[in-house]
């Protein structure tokens, strides 16, 4: 038991963060609980960010600066692996295609187009709102915990959405993940993310929390219909939208506050 927890905290965040940790096997057992550790690698990536953002106002760093660090940071921390389900999703979204010549393009190594487009706008816009969350500093811990929430909201679909195919990282988790441990672990995680911004701005945290579940029961909708299910690219797409989701909240509630 022990052995397979550890091969599981071993196996999310070697795939999902760049923080070194020993290597995993791919097996069963590794496969089983990876999705349990899935929040805490939200975790890891908030930790930076808390720091960013200490250092901010304590050495008076420029609005500008802190929102390009504040934008790359979680790319760097991941690897970038949910951005490149994201590019991956918008290709194929945009290709207007049939289901299956959709996951073909999601497949595909190369970036279209549209992926690269879809890439420069996310990231504009997650720059733009960092730029407005700078000046309302109480808000700005709704994207930082966002990182837990998204990450817990992916894990949790991932266990529990139908497959799209049968081959792939997603399915090769999902049909090998304790179903029970990742719902508890990653719904859990969801929670008290959650739970905490509700503490934290009780109005602000009950529109966030509306709007994230909203977006996951539409998300799940929209991969049904487009890709007959869900896929590691659809995870990450999930989990970079409900990032920004988390940030938008942050940043309309400085404007109108």
């Amino acid at each position: 038991m022990i052995q397979s927890l550890w091969s599981g905290f071993c196996t999310a965040f070697s795939m999902y963060s760049i923080l070194p940790v020993p290597p995993a096997r791919w097996h069963k057992d590794s496969m089983r609980y990876a999705f349990c550790f899935f929040p805490l690698v939200g975790v890891a990536v908030m930790l930076p960010a808390l720091l960013w953002q200490h250092l901010t106002f304590r050495y008076k760093i420029s609005s500008g600066l802190f929102a390009a660090v504040a934008t790359l940071l979680p790319l760097v921390m991941s690897g970038g692996i949910h951005m490149d389900g994201f590019l991956d999703t918008v290709d194929a979204l945009s290709s207007h295609a049939a289901q299956e010549k959709k996951l073909e393009i999601m497949s595909d190594p190369h970036m279209g187009a549209f992926g690269v487009m879809g890439c420069g706008l996310y990231l504009l816009l997650s720059f733009g709102l960092w730029s407005q969350v700078y000046a309302t500093p109480r808000l700005m811990l709704f994207p930082t915990v966002g990182y837990v929430l998204s990450r817990s909201l992916s894990g949790w679909g991932v266990v529990h959405f139908p497959c799209a195919k049968t081959s792939g990282l997603n399915y090769f988790f999902s049909g090998g993940a304790s179903r029970l441990g990742a719902s508890l672990c990653c719904g859990g995680g969801a929670a008290l993310s959650l739970g905490f911004l509700l503490w934290l701005e009780p109005f602000w945290g009950a529109i966030n929390a509306i709007l994230c579940f909203g977006y996951v029961a539409v998300h799940k909708r929209m991969a049904m219909r487009e890709f007959g299910g869900n896929t590691g690219d659809l995870s990450g797409f999930l989990s970079q939208n409900i990032e920004l989701l988390t940030l938008l909240v942050a940043a309309i509630g400085g404007i109108v506050s």
